[in-house]
């Protein structure tokens, strides 16, 4: 992390014109590995003003001011470009002032450096990795015995430099054990987890065993977990499957489970889920096909009365018909005016 740029462009191969191509180094991913490391370092860190409270910077305990560690910024609060270049690393990207990428860097007495493609973010090393703190180097601190416990206070770490922490060590693992889990071959989907140690955070990995994919990175929780997104129904998961639940516990001190086990102290979990029914999707079709039904029914109902309609029509023209052939025979009206009067063959 420490390394300057002219280190980091020799490790990736770049040397001066006199070293032979043998002798150079080819470390190719050293800017992934410088990478990790300063992200370990944030991560691990221990920044004493996390612990103030809300207007205690106020009180000028701890200055409030702004720390910039853009090396490139210019006088006029605008970016350097030139002492950008100077002062490159070795694995920053650079870019002009248009905002494109530089494709390379001239670096003194070693020439022009193309810029790396790309950085790989550290997330999953950084999930698997806990870390561990120590009081550090001091003295003129007070120590106690409680409560099986060693407790350092305060102290010195130079003349004029005064430590107002507390630490205490742990050395004791915490162990989780999974209380409630889903059953086979169900959409069951609440686990429940405990800790052997008080103040722990909980942690849950989810694997599926068939596509051999992590479906789930390692998320916190406190005790109880819902893991219905699964449900390719309910919430458009990865659906029905063979899965893997993984759980750890985080104390204060940062110590995880060392292990995982299925019987025991059980904190992993195997078995196969199975997607909910689809209630929504059901109750559609079933109303689909009642509303078919009644539309079906419907439309036999309109043809019906239209068939009985036509059959009324006819019996009363035949009634007609017959009328007017009598009243024809009697010296009555001819039946095609009384056809004509009545409105048409129709009725």
């Amino acid at each position: 992390v420490d390394a300057d740029g002219k280190t980091i462009v020799k490790l990736r191969g770049y040397d001066y014109e006199f070293i032979p191509e043998e002798d150079r180094m080819a470390f190719e991913d050293v800017c992934d590995v410088r990478a990790f490391a300063s992200a370990v370092i944030d991560k691990c860190t221990v920044d004493p003003r996390l612990g103030d409270y809300e207007g205690e910077i106020f009180r000028m305990k701890h200055p409030d001011t702004l720390i910039s560690f853009n090396a490139s910024e210019g006088d006029d609060g605008g970016v350097d470009y030139e002492a950008e270049l100077e002062a490159w690393n070795g694995c920053d990207i650079l870019h002009d002032e248009g905002g494109a990428a530089y494709e390379s860097i001239n670096v003194a007495g070693i020439g022009d450096v193309p810029q790396v493609g790309g950085i790989r973010d550290p997330w999953r090393e950084l999930e698997e990795i806990q870390c561990k703190w120590t009081p550090g180097a001091r003295y003129n601190h007070a120590g106690v015995y409680f409560n099986d416990k060693l407790f350092v206070l305060g102290g010195r770490d130079g003349p004029d430099s005064y430590r107002q922490d507390t630490w205490y060590r742990d050395d004791r693992l915490p162990k989780t054990t999974i209380t409630k889990a889903p059953q086979d071959l169900t959409p069951e989907h609440i686990f429940k987890v405990s800790s052997d140690k008080d103040g722990c955070q909980h942690e849950y990995r989810m694997w599926d065993r068939t596509e051999n994919l992590e479906v789930r990175r390692w998320n916190r929780f406190t005790r109880k977990i819902n893991v219905v997104w699964l449900d390719y129904w309910l919430k458009g998961g990865p659906g029905e499957g063979y899965y893997t639940f993984y759980a750890r516990s985080v104390d204060p001190a940062g110590n995880v489970d060392p292990t995982f086990k299925l019987f025991y102290t059980k904190n992993m979990h195997h078995w196969h889920f199975k997607n909910s029914d689809p209630v929504d999707l059901i109750v559609g079709c079933v109303m689909g096909f009642l509303f078919l039904l009644f539309l079906g029914y419907m439309e036999r109902r309109r043809r019906r009365r239209k068939a009985a309609m036509k059959r009324y029509a006819i019996k009363r023209m035949r009634r007609k018909f017959k009328a007017a052939q009598a009243g024809k025979h009697d010296g009555g009206p001819d039946w095609r005016d009384v056809a004509v009067h009545d409105g048409g063959m129709g009725g």
